[in-house]
């Protein structure tokens, strides 16, 4: 493994812990757009469009791409359904 590929590694691992800790999925990163920031009434959806920008922000700082991250062994997992 060459000295950039363990960096991307360090910098794809660095970006899926901050998705963890603010409980982003793969799909918010699509789906989630910047216009809800300042559109949607929904505070909770406004503030989830919030943390996406930022995800988006490091993964430039990093220079990570969408797909480093998709086919990652970091890739944070779908959370699955709660059970009644």
């Amino acid at each position: 493994m060459s000295a950039a590929e363990r960096a991307l590694a360090s910098a794809v691992s660095e970006v899926a812990d901050f998705m963890r800790k603010r409980r982003l999925r793969l799909d918010d990163l699509i789906n989630v757009g910047g216009e809800e920031i300042l559109e949607s009434t929904d505070t909770k959806r406004a503030e989830k469009a919030r943390r996406v920008s930022s995800c988006w922000d490091l993964m430039a700082r990093l220079g990570v791409k969408y797909r480093d991250i998709e086919h990652s062994e970091y890739a944070p997992q779908p959370i699955p359904a709660l059970t009644a």
